[in-house]
């Protein structure tokens, strides 16, 4: 997707284009309609660029496919159907970005914190080895006599700051790069830390069941869901699992045991889907155990910020009181022997 759109946004475009299509309108017209309005948002530049290359030529289905979000892995022949299931099925785009734009706040909302004063703690600290120590460490020196162990340990700490920053920055930039390429790696370490681990798979398992749902109408194969679903969900080492699961199934009770066997869905959950669909209403459980898993996700992610915060507040407190000890423990020694 060339351009970066706001989750609102594109929820919007969907419940217009679900109207539109409701109406009697073709997709093709409707992204035209659309597209008439002239809105210079990013969203607005992206459906006129939609529309022009349908205007070439280009099927609408594999059009919204290319440029659109939520729609990875899914057939674009979808968008060909007949006027009465074209609406409903924007409407579940709608339904579910929505649905997905709530989940993945729980993470975003998980890590802001933390992740805002870690960050602020880090700059302080950088500031304070880089420029600050090394007057400390002159004004001690002038002064003579033995240094305490704290403070050698903080001006040691400054000298391999200043030797080693440039190395530093190029090391954390490939880091940064690796997790980006490498993001199941990351996600698989995460999935082994306590606590951690079990709400990042509490948010995964949310998503997949959301997407599962959203799929389940559009009477694809329990493959072809399968694989779509996973696509769509953030955790990629999860999602890696969940696809190769996927390869292996013919209908969708073989789904539901594969799911099982990954070990990451409740066995609530599973035994709510298989009942469900024995009883030939397996979509109403996915929405029904999708909207549990969410509840679930959330609340986990209340419970990991609020230890969070003050773990990070008391981490940062100590680093930075260790930083004014180690410093003034040699004024204060010299004052005392005066």
């Amino acid at each position: 997707m060339m351009f970066r759109i706001k989750a609102d946004h594109m929820n919007m475009f969907y419940r217009q284009m679900a109207a539109m299509t409701a109406s009697g309108m073709t997709v093709a017209e409707a992204v035209s309609t659309i597209a008439e309005e002239g809105d210079s948002s990013r969203m607005g530049k992206l459906i006129s660029l939609m529309n022009w290359e349908i205007s070439e030529g280009k099927p609408a289905g594999e059009v919204l496919i290319q440029h659109l979000d939520y729609l990875t892995n899914i057939p674009p022949e979808l968008f060909k159907e007949d006027k009465e299931k074209i609406a409903p099925l924007f409407d579940r785009f709608a339904e579910y970005g929505e649905r997905k734009s709530k989940i993945r706040n729980y993470a975003k909302t998980v890590m802001i914190y933390p992740a805002f004063i870690l960050t602020v703690a880090a700059f302080v600290a950088s500031g304070l080895l880089l420029f600050v120590i090394p007057i400390f460490e002159k004004m001690f020196i002038d002064m003579g006599g033995t240094l305490p162990y704290p403070t050698l340990v903080i001006i040691n700490l400054s000298h391999f700051l200043l030797q080693y920053f440039v190395v530093l920055l190029v090391l954390l930039a490939m880091t940064i790069l690796f997790f980006n390429k490498k993001k199941a790696f990351f996600y698989r370490i995460a999935d082994k830390v306590p606590f951690l681990g079990k709400m990042n798979r509490k948010i995964a398992v949310a998503q997949f069941l959301s997407n599962l749902h959203l799929l389940f109408g559009f009477h694809l194969s329990a493959q072809q869901t399968c694989r779509a679903a996973a696509g769509n969900v953030n955790n990629d080492y999860i999602a890696k699992k969940l696809k190769e699961a996927g390869e292996k199934v013919s209908d969708y009770s073989d789904l539901l045991l594969q799911l099982e066997r990954s070990g990451f869905f409740p066995g609530l959950i599973i035994k709510t889907l298989k009942v469900g669909n024995r009883a030939k209403a397996l979509e109403a459980a996915l929405n029904r155990s999708a909207s549990f898993c969410e509840a679930d996700a959330e609340k986990a992610s209340d419970r990991f910020t609020a230890a969070m915060i003050p773990l990070t507040i008391i981490v940062v407190g100590t680093a930075l009181g260790f930083f004014i000890i180690a410093m003034y423990l040699p004024i204060f020694s010299m004052a005392g022997s005066i």
